[in-house]
């Protein structure tokens, strides 16, 4: 239909479409249609006798329906232009539209990939707080135990020289 109504004739540099054409026409016909229709209204009323009358009414009549005719033949043609540039409007924008959807569709994929490595990471930091608090608490267990073992060093110290003592005290008595 596109390729039909849209189809362009240029001549001697000037460019009509088709359905400027078709839409000339019958503004044409509603014209002729309108000028018949008041021409017979015109002879009618001068017209003397009853069955000239009545045949004049009937090319009145015949005149009025062609205009009628005329002007919804005009009017659809019209509305039918308006609807195929419409739909030609809103093509590109259906593209656009789908362009956008999945521009957004990407950016919503990348968004989840980052919080899902987000994610990951809090785990890895929450895991390493973990393990920092489990070392930590071994490491204060060690340092108590050092300072356990400096004591029992310190003691061993004190006995060892108590013992040399003692075998000094001995070696003199004997």
């Amino acid at each position: 239909m596109n390729r039909i109504s849209f189809l362009r004739f240029d001549y001697g540099g000037a460019s009509i479409s088709l359905i400027a054409i078709i839409i000339l026409f019958a503004l044409l016909g509603l014209l002729f249609s309108a000028n018949d229709s008041l021409n017979a209204r015109a002879s009618e009323n001068q017209a003397l006798f009853f069955a000239e009358k009545k045949e004049l009414r009937c090319k009145r009549w015949r005149a009025e329906r062609n205009f009628w005719l005329s002007v919804l033949g005009c009017v659809l043609w019209l509305v039918l232009l308006r609807i195929q540039t419409l739909l030609m409007d809103v093509g590109p924008l259906e593209e656009r539209l789908k362009g956008v959807e999945e521009e957004r569709d990407s950016l919503v994929q990348e968004k989840k990939e980052k919080e899902g490595v987000l994610e990951r990471l809090r785990a890895a930091v929450e895991e390493g707080g973990r393990e920092g608090k489990e070392k930590e608490g071994v490491i204060l267990a060690l340092k108590a135990k050092v300072g356990e073992m400096d004591t029992l060093k310190k003691k061993l110290a004190t006995v060892e020289a108590e013992n040399e003592d003692l075998k000094r005290g001995a070696k003199k008595t004997s």
